[in-house]
C-alpha cells in the first residue's frame, strides 16, 4: 500500500524530531521550533558542544571575576545554539546572522524559550560589531562551504576569513573563539594563527571528533596549549613540546597483557596524537607502535585470553562468545569484516580486539585479545 502525502510528511517530521532530540535535547522540550532546513540542523552545534564552549568563557570569567558582566558577540549565529549556551554565562549576547531565514528562526526559537538577554542582528559579520562597543568575547564559526555548496577546508577559503579579519576583531575584543573544521591539522592552525593562538580545544562526543575550537588572545606571549575534551569525561591539557619530551611505553611481551585492562581513547584523544602523554601521566602502556589502544593495571575489565590471530582461533572465539563486541585496529581486516567472518551479534559476553601488538622483548604479533568484565 502506497503512503499518502500526509503520511510522508509525518514521517519526515518524525525523523526531524528524532534528530532534534538527539542533537539538541534541551531544545526538544519546546514545541513548534523553527528549524528552516535539515542543513541548518546538520551544521549547528549540539547543545553538548555549545555548553562546553560556554564553559570556556565561564572559566575565563571566574579567573577574572567578571562572571555575569560579560558581553559576548556570536557573529555567525546560524541556528543560534551557541548563542543559547552563551546566554547562560553572559549578561548580554549579541547574535548576528547574515542569512535572513536563519536569523528569523533563531529569533523565533529564543522567544519560544523565554530568552531575553540575546540581541539579534541580521547583517555582515564585521558590520554587526560597529554599535556594540567593547566586548569580552567574539565567537565565530566560519562557513566551510563555497558559494556552490562545496565543502572547503583552508581557513582563508571559509566565510568570513578569520585570518583576514582577526586584527579588526581584536580592536573591539581581547579574546576570539573560532570553531574550525575537526579535520584541520593542528600544526597548520598554529602556524596560520601565529602568536595570538593560546589554546586549541579538541572536542569529542559519541566516539567522534566533533569540533576544534581555537582561542585567540590579543597580545598573547605564551606557547599555545592543547585541551582534550572527550565529553563527558574530564579534560586534560598539554603543551605540544611535552609530546616530544615524553615517550610511549610498550609492554615487554604478550604474557604481560594478562590481567591488564584495555583502554580505547576517544576520537578527540586520537586527534590530539598524545600517546606519550597518556603513558607518562596515567601509567598506560600502548599495545603497538601504530595501534591506538592502551592497557592499564586497573579498570572495569580485564584481559582474559590472548590468542594468535588466525582462522582457527577466530572460529573458536565465535563459538565461545556468540554475543560480543569487536574492534579491529592496525590489522588487515576491518571491524565489520571481522564481525561478518565470526558471525557474532552485539552483546556483553566479551569484547574481542584484533590488532597488531609490539613488544620490547619479543617480536610483534597479530593477536586476538579477549577482554571481559571483572567479576
Amino acid at each position: 500500500m502506497k503512503s499518502s502525502f500526509a503520511d510522508i510528511l509525518q514521517e519526515i517530521d518524525t525523523e526531524r524530531q528524532k534528530k532534534i532530540s538527539a542533537k539538541l535535547p534541551e531544545w526538544s522540550q519546546f514545541e513548534n521550533l523553527n528549524i528552516p532546513s535539515d542543513l541548518a540542523l546538520e551544521q549547528c552545534s549540539s547543545t553538548a558542544t555549545a555548553l562546553y564552549k560556554a564553559g570556556i568563557i565561564k572559566d575565563y570569567a571566574n579567573a577574572t571575576s567578571h562572571l555575569g558582566q560579560l558581553k559576548v558577540a556570536d557573529i555567525t549565529g546560524g541556528l543560534g545554539v551557541d548563542s543559547w549556551a552563551f546566554c547562560s554565562v553572559a549578561d548580554k549576547v549579541f547574535y548576528n546572522e547574515l542569512n535572513t531565514k536563519l536569523s528569523k528562526a533563531a529569533a523565533d526559537n529564543f522567544k519560544a524559550m523565554g530568552i531575553t538577554n540575546i540581541h539579534i542582528s541580521n547583517t555582515d559579520a564585521l558590520r554587526s560589531l560597529v554599535p556594540l562597543g567593547r566586548l569580552d568575547w567574539i565567537y565565530l564559526d566560519p562557513s566551510r562551504r563555497d558559494p556552490s555548496g562545496k565543502k572547503v577546508f583552508l581557513l582563508e577559503d571559509c566565510e568570513p576569513d578569520i585570518l583576514n579579519i582577526k586584527d579588526e576583531l581584536f580592536k573591539c575584543c581581547p579574546r576570539i573563539m573560532v570553531k574550525v573544521s575537526p579535520m584541520a591539522d593542528i600544526s597548520m592552525l598554529a602556524e596560520r594563527f601565529g602568536p595570538c593562538l593560546s589554546q586549541i580545544h579538541i572536542v569529542g562526543l559519541q566516539s567522534e571528533c566533533k569540533e576544534l575550537i581555537c582561542i585567540l588572545e590579543k597580545g598573547n606571549k605564551d606557547p599555545y596549549r592543547i585541551v582534550v575534551a572527550d565529553l563527558p569525561n574530564p579534560t586534560f591539557t598539554f603543551a605540544p613540546s611535552e609530546v616530544s619530551s615524553s615517550k610511549e611505553v610498550l609492554l615487554q611481551n604478550k604474557e604481560s597483557l594478562v590481567g591488564q585492562s584495555i583502554v580505547v581513547p576517544g576520537a578527540a584523544v586520537t586527534k590530539a596524537n598524545c600517546a606519550s602523554i597518556l603513558c607518562e601521566r596515567f601509567g598506560w602502556k600502548k599495545l603497538g607502535k601504530f595501534t591506538q589502544i592502551f592497557v592499564r593495571e586497573e579498570g572495569e575489565t580485564l584481559i582474559a585470553e590472548i590468542l594468535p590471530f588466525n582462522n582457527a582461533n577466530i572460529k573458536m572465539l565465535s563459538k565461545a562468545y556468540p554475543h560480543c563486541e569487536l574492534t579491529a585496529r592496525n590489522i588487515p581486516i576491518t571491524t565489520e569484516e571481522l564481525r561478518k567472518k565470526m558471525g557474532v551479534s552485539s552483546g556483553d559476553d566479551a569484547h574481542i580486539y584484533a590488532c597488531t601488538c609490539d613488544f620490547t622483548d619479543s617480536p610483534s604479533e597479530k593477536l586476538l585479545i579477549v577482554s571481559k568484565k571483572r567479576s
